[in-house]
């Protein structure tokens, strides 16, 4: 059986590469980001497993962008950047077949920040593991 931490683990060592940390202007961070950044982030975090003949869980790959023109209730999200952003994370999660795990990018959402004035796309992806 693989940990929540091993799967956000091979989530970071997935996504924590150059061909996405040179387009963001924040980082990849594990289960939480500091309270404090204003820059576009991609945050990994897992629900819990389950385990049964193959293990399941639940990760989510939030990505993290200021929101377009005045601050506070009048900003708008920037779907462009959030768009733009998605399609990477997106494609380096796709086909992702390993030894005894697969991932599966199963829906996503986006989400308001009005205290800081950013917007976050949620993907959830589907993790499953065949090697117990």
């Amino acid at each position: 059986m693989i940990s929540t931490l091993e799967i956000i683990d091979k989530l970071y060592m997935i996504l924590n590469v150059p061909d996405v940390t040179n387009v963001i202007s924040g980082s990849i961070y594990k289960q939480k980001r500091p309270i404090d950044s204003s820059a576009e982030d991609v945050v990994i975090g897992c629900l819990p497993t389950v385990n049964s003949q193959i293990q399941r869980a639940v990760a989510n790959v939030n990505i993290h962008v200021s929101n377009l023109g005045i601050s506070g209730d009048n900003s708008q999200p920037n779907f462009a950047r959030l768009r733009e952003l998605t399609t990477l994370v997106i494609s380096k999660l796709s086909d992702q077949y390993k030894d005894s795990f697969w991932f599966d990018v199963e829906q996503q959402n986006i989400f308001t920040e009005n205290y800081i004035n950013q917007h976050y796309l949620n993907i959830r992806v589907q993790f499953f593991n065949n090697n117990l």
